[in-house]
């Protein structure tokens, strides 16, 4: 969940009984804001790093004490099956947060405006300068940066051998994972015409039509709200995609469509950073093109040396 919630319920972790506690708080929860389907008490549930299941509670369930990152952490995802409710469950310090957003799309296209504001030189330089602050970046991050870093066009050839032996990784672009895409490169493959599959029902379709030379950028951001991922991975990976709609695309439940929204060079360089300072979108994110290249320099110098702590 975003670094900027608040809890709607804390359970303390020094209580009698904090997973009983937690499971009785989100059960509370989830009763009042509707999580259940009410027909047959159905809800969607994710660990974060996988998919959806929709699963239901039965006679004995403690789900404080099964979906956690470590003993008596819980960290799980719950949401109603019209995708309106989200019930999240993490764990902080000394407290279990309980987190409710009533109307997710709206709370999503609330965030993806406020991220995607315009940003001034002063900012935008600010927002790069904190990638390497105080903060200690986590091997796994550096990691992650260092593969995602061979799949940046901007990196550097002296640094991609670098990169190259010490992640024992000899990829480069990523290859096109549907026979679609390397139908559409084909130069003998026709592209006009196909705006008129722009309201096809078949999702296959309707991705075509933003191959089309006349295609709009207005229908790429239509595309970023289609019911199907797999025209929102088309629009998410045009190169028109704005700001707005690669910011909206980072909260989209498909983990694709989430990992070409974090390569979109259009992003505001503070959403950027917290991209990459986080172990799960870090990779993706260190492909992105937009990244100065000073910062990739230092991405990939300070991974090179082992420091990891900034200064203080």
């Amino acid at each position: 969940m975003a670094g900027d919630a608040v809890p709607t319920a804390v359970v303390r972790l020094d209580s009698a009984d904090p997973l009983a506690a937690t499971d009785a708080e989100w059960f509370r929860l989830a009763t009042a804001h509707g999580l259940f389907d009410e027909e047959d008490g159905g809800f969607l549930v994710t660990l974060g790093d996988g998919g959806w299941f929709r699963v239901r509670l039965g006679q004995e369930w403690r789900l404080a004490e099964v979906l956690r990152s470590q003993p008596r952490c819980p960290e799980f995802l719950t949401l109603s099956s019209d995708g309106r409710t989200l019930l999240g469950v993490t764990t902080e310090e000394y407290e279990i947060w309980l987190i409710v957003i009533d109307d997710l799309p709206a709370h999503q296209e609330r965030r993806a405006r406020r991220l995607a504001r315009a940003e001034s030189d002063e900012e935008r330089a600010a927002a790069w300068e904190g990638l390497f602050g105080r903060l200690r970046v986590l091997p796994a991050t550096r990691e992650r940066w260092a593969t995602g870093l061979l799949s940046n066009p901007a990196l550097p050839d002296d640094l991609r051998v670098d990169l190259m032996v010490r992640t024992r990784r000899f990829h480069g672009r990523p290859l096109p994972a549907e026979s679609i895409d390397a139908l559409l490169a084909h130069p003998d493959c026709p592209q006009a015409g196909l705006l008129r599959y722009a309201g096809d029902s078949d999702p296959r379709m309707r991705r075509l039509a933003l191959d089309d030379p006349d295609s709009t950028p207005e229908l790429v951001e239509r595309f970023t709200l289609d019911p199907h991922h797999e025209v929102r991975l088309r629009a998410a990976v045009d190169p028109r995609l704005s700001r707005l709609g690669a910011v909206r695309l980072l909260d989209d439940p498909e983990a694709a469509v989430r990992a070409a929204a974090a390569r979109c060079s259009r992003l505001p360089a503070h959403v950027l950073v917290t991209l990459l300072r986080d172990r799960g979108t870090a990779e993706d994110a260190a492909r992105n093109t937009a990244i100065p290249l000073g910062v990739i320099r230092q991405m990939a110098e300070r991974d090179r040396s082992g420091a990891g702590r900034g200064p203080g």
